[in-house]
């Protein structure tokens, strides 16, 4: 295992607190593998730099950049991307940190390979060390609702080169998806899967949260059909329906909060593909939207006791 490999980067924006914690539990791991710790801060106070500043005197190998003006979201997930110039670059949401012991076994896996995907939260446990070709594009299409994850891609020099020097499309919302999509689309391109769970998250609100009906309808279906190499026309709406359906987004108690915000009406269900992305039946999500918030409650209720009642009957 070669040391000085791998870079983690970090974009972040006001979460000082959340960053010196996930870093003051991963540095010491860092600094003795020797994997460099890059920080791209859009805050628009020096909380965060102070913050590095303090963790720098127990490793120096952590660079701090504050945007200034601010790149936003997009455009900063993407520069910290392409910041380094390590061999690997572990993209690395600001809530999000590698679990204890993982960042070396992760490093052992490495082997030449131009996208790893790191599993989070998914039930595949499996590991698959190298995919290329229909097998490469297989494994990004199942994946691809898992990859949403700003944490979940390892990218090799060679993806990032390509990200650089290319007309890279950024899809709004999904830059990291936009690297991957346009990259597998344009390179033959070898993919590995490390089925390990190996990250650890501080608890947030994302920050798409009450506006995830623009961004994980219209957004995700812009992206998804924008690369019909990967993802043909006929592969579409199991992919567009893959990340509500593994990720529980859009549920019932998630709608019937957008409802109350005004973010999800009757309007909403007029959107391209809007049924093909929810994973709810169409009678469950028309019944949000009929009757009133209060009544909708009690019938889940009314329904979990059922099923309660009838699971308590059969149990021996």
């Amino acid at each position: 295992m070669d040391k000085g490999r791998l870079a983690i980067a970090i974009p972040t924006f006001r979460r000082s607190a959340i960053v010196a914690a996930n870093l003051g539990i991963m540095i010491d791991e860092a600094a003795e593998l020797g994997v460099k710790l890059y920080i791209s801060d859009d805050s628009p106070d020096h909380e965060t730099e102070r913050v590095i500043e303090e963790l720098a005197t127990r490793y120096d190998n952590i660079h701090y950049r504050r945007n200034d003006p601010p790149l936003r979201h997009d455009s900063n997930l993407l520069e910290t991307l392409l910041w380094p110039e390590e061999d690997y670059v572990w993209l690395l949401g600001d809530s999000l940190r590698p679990k204890p012991g993982q960042l070396e076994r992760i490093l052992s896996f490495l082997a030449d390979q131009d996208l790893v995907f790191v599993n989070s939260h998914s039930v595949d446990t499996r590991n698959i060390q190298f995919a290329t070709d229909k097998t490469a594009h297989d494994l990004i299409r199942g994946a691809l609702w898992h990859q949403t994850l700003t944490g979940a891609t390892i990218y090799h020099r060679r993806a990032r080169c390509w990200a650089r020097n290319s007309a890279l499309e950024v899809k709004k919302n999904f830059p990291q998806l936009s690297v991957i999509l346009g990259y597998a689309s344009n390179v033959p391109t070898s993919v590995a899967w490390f089925g390990e769970r190996s990250l650890d998250s501080t608890k947030k609100q994302s920050y798409w949260h009450q506006a995830a009906l623009d961004v994980f309808v219209d957004d995700w279906v812009s992206l998804i059909s924008s690369y019909p190499t990967v993802v043909t026309p006929e592969q579409r709406q199991g992919v567009l329906k893959s990340h509500s359906a593994m990720t529980d987004l859009f549920n019932a108690n998630f709608l019937l909060e957008l409802k109350k915000s005004g973010h999800f009406s009757w309007t909403s269900t007029k959107k391209p593909y809007f049924w093909e992305v929810m994973h709810l039946s169409r009678l469950k999500i028309l019944s949000i939207l009929l009757f009133p918030v209060p009544v909708v409650k009690l019938a889940q209720r009314i329904s979990r006791s059922m099923r309660c009642t009838i699971k308590c009957q059969k149990a021996p």
